[in-house]
């Protein structure tokens, strides 16, 4: 088994957890923070009898099947289908209650910067600090690393001058820039796109992992930002700068913020309740998966 997964046995009102021998810490905190929503949602059914998985990680490996049902903060949409999704554990945690919260003050778009930034840690790969390299050079654009997780010796190799890529940036901060980038990492950004959608400012989704898919990606939210490859990110900000695109880049703009209104309002409002159901929901399906 691996160490991103959690076996959950239940049976007569009683739960059991196999673990992993060698616990990844980051897996196991993400585990304590579900784990009274999986069990009050079983606890609280006519389940009698169930064995299942909960994916941790980030991004799943083929090779961790261990013959159950599955649940996954993501699942890769050819490899892994059934696999059951629930909200990513930044719902859990209370991270994007607060981040969508705090735009709520945001100025408008007419009064931002015109410019864009990325913020955000470096996970595995290169990805992010592919991007901050590209963009060091250019005027009004803005790359930052907030931590790094690869070993040193690493990035050296590649990028010999990334510590001048290191630093931070608050959400309030990256809204003074009228555009603002999201970038996968290891797996897909768990909350960073959605409260750049709630915001002024226009999210620019670069080199987006289309093989992979989230609890919320099973609705439609294709004209709620602009997609954006590692190319042509700079022909996709002229646009978005351009000012007789104003009306395109508006209506983005707006979709982004229905979007957030539509399937997050009860989120925001209750997100105990909201979560809890969507785990309820969940391990419904599980259990059909798992008498099938």
């Amino acid at each position: 088994m691996n160490d991103s997964n959690k076996i959950i046995k239940y049976k007569n009102k009683k739960i059991t957890v196999v673990s992993h021998a060698d616990e990844n810490a980051t897996c196991e905190n993400r585990f304590n923070i579900i784990l009274p929503y999986i069990s009050q949602a079983l606890l609280n059914s006519n389940i009698n009898e169930l064995e299942f998985a909960i994916f941790l990680g980030d991004k799943y490996d083929r090779t961790n099947n261990c013959g159950i049902p599955y649940l996954s903060f993501s699942r890769h949409k050819e490899h892994t289908r059934d696999h059951v999704l629930i909200p990513n554990v930044d719902f859990f945690s209370g991270v994007i209650i607060n981040h969508i919260s705090s735009v709520s003050s945001d100025i408008s778009f007419l009064n931002k910067s015109n410019s864009s930034i990325f913020a955000g840690a470096n996970t595995n790969g290169y990805n992010r600090i592919k991007y901050c390299d590209k963009v060091k050079n250019l005027d009004n654009h803005f790359g930052l690393l907030t931590h790094v997780q690869m070993q040193k010796e690493d990035i050296l190799n590649s990028y010999p001058d990334y510590e001048k890529f290191l630093g931070s940036s608050s959400i309030k901060e990256q809204l003074r820039h009228k555009i603002v980038v999201n970038i996968d990492g290891n797996g897909l950004c768990w909350s960073r796109l959605y409260w750049q959608m709630a915001s002024n400012s226009i999210p620019v989704y670069i080199d987006r992992k289309d093989y992979l898919e989230q609890y919320f990606d099973r609705f439609d939210d294709s004209d709620c930002y602009f997609n954006a490859t590692m190319d042509i990110f700079e022909e996709v900000y002229d646009y978005i700068l351009d000012q007789k695109n104003i009306d395109y880049v508006n209506q983005v703009n707006e979709n982004g913020k229905k979007f957030i209104r539509t399937h997050f309002t009860e989120y925001m409002k209750n997100p105990k309740l909201f979560l809890l159901n969507s785990v309820k929901e969940a391990i419904k399906k599980v259990t059909e998966q798992a008498y099938h």
